[in-house]
C-alpha cells in the first residue's frame, strides 16, 4: 500500500474506486475517507480532516520556472525564477501549474517558436 503522509491508499481493487477519480483511503487516526486521485497526487489532502492547516512543504522544488526557496507563510513561498526574479506565489497555484514563471519569462516561454514575417523566435 503506498503511503501519502497521513493517508494509506488501500489496495487499488476495483471496489476501492469510488467511481473513475475517487479512491477510499485509510487516515492514520484509523477513519476511512474518500479522496479525489488528483488531490492525493498534488498533496492537496493528507488526512481525513482531523489535523487541519497542514501545509505541505515543497522547499527546493521546481515548477515550471519557479524554485521554491522557503515558506512565506499563509501558504505563501517565496520563489526565484530562473531569470533571477524573487517573488512571493501561493502554493496551490505552484503545485497546480497556474504559476510558471515571472511574466517576463512567461511571455518568452509564450513567444518561443513563432514566427513574425521573416524571424522566428
Amino acid at each position: 500500500m503506498d503511503r501519502l503522509l497521513n493517508l494509506q491508499l488501500k489496495d487499488l481493487k476495483p471496489l476501492q474506486f469510488i467511481d473513475k477519480v475517487h479512491v477510499l483511503c485509510n487516515c492514520s487516526c484509523g477513519k476511512q475517507t474518500i479522496v479525489h486521485i488528483d488531490n492525493l497526487v498534488h498533496g492537496d489532502i493528507t488526512n481525513c480532516g482531523h489535523i487541519q492547516n497542514t501545509v505541505v512543504n515543497i522547499t527546493g522544488r521546481y515548477f515550471g520556472e519557479w524554485y521554491v526557496d522557503s515558506y512565506a507563510g499563509e501558504r505563501q513561498w517565496n520563489v526565484i525564477c530562473s531569470c533571477g526574479f524573487k517573488d512571493i506565489k501561493d502554493g496551490g497555484k505552484l503545485r497546480n501549474g497556474y504559476s510558471k514563471s515571472c511574466k517576463k519569462c512567461s511571455r518568452l516561454i509564450n513567444l518561443a517558436g513563432k514566427t513574425f514575417g521573416e524571424l522566428e523566435v
